[in-house]
């Protein structure tokens, strides 16, 4: 009688134990993030939607696989592994993976230390895909910060980044160069032939700049938030109003003569596609030597890029037009 008991409660057990795997694999095989275990050695197991992730139509594949195959940046295996390390666990850890075809694609990695059966140690992982998130995240930024006729950036970012630079500057005395750059007759121009006729000046206009200032304005694309940041520090080119573009050129060591080259270019580029601009350009920190802190800094050095540039105006109503001038505190007052 117990034995038929311990039989019949074995069979129950057995079948309840079949049912948790089967509802186990039925969790793992719908889940939409991707869940794995790794150790040092490789993989131990990864659900299909984790090699789906990773551009693989059957996880066998990620099992020969060693893991560090899989990052684009080894540096970052390096730190979650340190910190995993330090803490026992990371959470939402951004990285950039490489799928099967070559493409990349940014996660948010999720690990916790375990110890395996046989002492060794493991790494349990969620991985989720937030390529598209991050895409949509640098769309908006752009809309925010780049002005939607000239795709130069705006006003604001402008500011952003030159009070960043500044300060910057401030503490270590670097020197940099600011150009103001305004559009002769443009006022004339948009009265009499209407806004169509200067917009499309004003696009021009940027396009020349664009040509001369390196940079990059460009809409944000997958291949471009996937790649990472581009290592060289670019020129800052920006719309800050009307006909009014602003420039904070990489100028090595603040050399005037190499900045006036960079002036002098971009005014014969303009010129030469029937555009008249008038071009002042002011330094850090030759012309700010009476602010207080980087802030009015930032004031002084726009604010005597565009008196120099109306000397520069002045001298093209004239009739005796100049490429640029340099902002002069003892001929010109802000």
């Amino acid at each position: 009688m117990s034995e038929g008991l311990d039989d019949t409660i074995t069979q129950e057990e057995l079948a309840r134990l079949r049912k948790s795997e089967e509802r186990y694999g039925s969790l793992m095989k719908d889940l939409r993030e991707g869940i794995y275990i790794t150790t040092d050695k490789g993989f131990v197991f990864i659900n299909p939607a984790g090699a789906h992730l990773l551009g693989y139509e059957h996880f066998e594949e990620l099992l020969l696989l060693d893991p560090k195959e899989l990052y684009v940046d080894h540096s970052q295996r390096e730190r979650i592994n340190e910190q995993v390390a330090k803490k026992g666990f990371v959470k939402d850890y951004e990285l950039r993976l490489r799928r099967k075809n070559g493409s990349i694609i940014i996660v948010e990695d999720t690990v916790h230390l375990h110890n395996g059966e046989n002492g060794e140690v493991e790494y349990w992982g969620v991985i989720r895909d937030i390529t598209q998130r991050k895409l949509n995240e640098a769309r908006l930024l752009y809309q925010a910060t780049h002005d939607s006729l000239t795709g130069l950036y705006n006003r604001q970012a402008f500011f952003d980044h030159f009070t960043e630079e500044v300060a910057r500057q401030w503490k270590y005395k670097a020197p940099s160069h600011l150009m103001f750059i305004d559009i002769n007759g443009f006022k004339t121009l948009n009265d009499t032939e209407g806004h169509l006729a200067g917009d499309n000046i004003l696009r021009k206009s940027a396009r020349l700049l664009m040509d001369n200032f390196r940079g990059d304005y460009n809409p944000p694309t997958l291949e471009s938030i996937t790649n990472g940041k581009p290592s060289r520090k670019n020129d800052f080119l920006a719309r800050t109003g009307g006909d009014e573009f602003v420039v904070l050129p990489v100028v090595p060591n603040g050399d005037d003569t190499l900045a006036g080259k960079l002036a002098q270019k971009a005014y014969d580029l303009m010129l030469q596609a029937g555009i008249s601009p008038s071009i002042g350009v002011s330094k850090f920190p030759d012309h700010v030597g009476d602010a207080a802190d980087a802030l009015k800094a930032v004031d002084l050095m726009y604010h005597r890029a565009d008196v120099a540039m109306y000397a520069a105006k002045r001298m093209f109503k004239k009739g005796t037009p100049v490429p640029y001038i340099f902002y002069d505190p003892d001929s010109m007052r802000a």
